[in-house]
């Protein structure tokens, strides 16, 4: 037998099938948390299986099911209006045979729509440099791929959402910006999402979200300053789904406002908090230690006494930080959770215990100081 009729052979096999069908959802459900490795499998499957179709192609050798349909008067005439203006102002838009790239267009964003469209982007009513920088061809969706794909399927969801918000590429472009930065803040994960991922996931969270850009940053923000969770795996703008977990904790914690919780970025609060980052990360070994919005948060309370007791200084709080930091010192779990520098409560606990206890019984007492079991053998309240 032959190879080709073995290869026969095992196609006709009904198991064959079978495994095939196992495999394939072996792997969906490895892949289903995963969205941005299914788009990018998804363009590549569409890409090698479109072929020459992407390559330009004039009316008369174009394949039957990908010559447009019959063209009536009336959309003949929107055609040729659409290529004028385009030809005239924008022609690097243009992909392969122009008549065939207008028509395809127009099917996609409706008659009505495409030039109104394309005058929209290319204009300052858009005000989306995105848009009216485009030096690349705009491709209309080909056929097998979702109605979602690509920038042009983009355009026509934000020019159509230009009549909800007119300012909807400027929100989009803050919803972008301010979780880039957050990201970037946190020094977790570097953001490498791709603009065109990016613009779709923001106009899909403004849209649920009443197009308030300013709070959906936020609540990302504060997920990440206080979830390590989302720290660990948000590393781009989130999908709906994402969103709306990040937004339950946020609710669950009573909608606070990271107004409330930001530190204000003072010199001495900046000292301190790259002093912690370097020497907390030391005592464990961290390659880095992000600096959260909760630990400058701290450290400006324990620099104001938002407690109601005397303020801290700057060099009681390097003082605490080294001390605590210290590798022979084994209370740390008891006053520290997670990376976050500690509360001014258990700030002012270390202090006390620092000044109180003498060098012979500082392990033992110390841990029973900094879990509460010793309260009566030394004050807090007179640090």
């Amino acid at each position: 037998m032959t190879l080709a009729e073995r290869h026969d052979d095992y196609e006709q096999t009904p198991g064959a099938t079978t495994l095939a069908a196992e495999v394939a959802d072996q792997i969906l459900t490895r892949l289903a948390d995963r969205p941005e490795l299914l788009d990018a499998i998804a363009d590549r499957l569409a890409d090698r299986l479109a072929g020459p179709l992407a390559q330009p192609t004039s009316a008369a050798t174009a394949p039957v099911e990908n010559q447009p349909a019959m063209i009536t008067e009336a959309s003949h005439t929107t055609v040729r209006e659409l290529l004028d203006w385009v030809m005239t102002h924008h022609s690097h838009l243009v992909s392969g045979d122009p008549e065939l790239w207008a028509a395809d267009l127009i099917a996609a964003a409706g008659d009505r729509t495409a030039l109104p469209m394309l005058r929209w982007a290319m204009s300052t009513d858009c005000a989306s440099t995105y848009w009216i920088t485009r030096s690349k061809p705009l491709l209309p969706p080909r056929a097998g791929r979702s109605k979602r794909h690509g920038d042009c399927a983009q355009l026509i969801v934000e020019y159509r959402a230009s009549a909800e918000h007119p300012d909807v590429c400027a929100l989009i472009e803050q919803v972008i910006e301010g979780i880039r930065g957050q990201i970037t803040r946190f020094g977790v994960h570097q953001f490498t999402q791709d603009a065109g991922r990016s613009r779709r996931a923001a106009a899909d969270l403004l849209r649920t979200h009443e197009w308030n850009s300013a709070q959906v940053v936020e609540i990302v923000a504060w997920g990440l300053a206080n979830k390590p969770h989302w720290r660990s795996n948000v590393k781009a703008v989130p999908t709906a789904a994402t969103f709306t977990k990040i937004r339950g904790d946020w609710i669950s914690a009573g909608r606070p406002s990271l107004s409330s919780l930001a530190a204000v970025e003072t010199p001495d609060v900046k000292v301190i908090a790259d002093g912690w980052a370097y020497h907390y990360g030391r005592l464990h070994k961290y390659e880095h230690v992000p600096i959260t919005e909760t630990s400058r948060r701290r450290i400006a309370e324990c620099l104001s006494g938002s407690d109601g007791a005397d303020a801290l200084t700057v060099d009681q709080l390097k003082q605490f930080v080294l001390w605590l930091c210290d590798s022979t010192n084994r209370h740390t779990q008891y006053l520290v959770s997670g990376v976050d520098f500690p509360s001014i409560a258990n700030v002012r606990r270390g202090l006390t215990a620092m000044r109180t206890l003498d060098k012979k019984s500082a392990v033992t007492t110390t841990n029973d100081v900094a879990s509460g079991q010793v309260r009566a053998t030394i004050d807090v309240s007179e640090v």
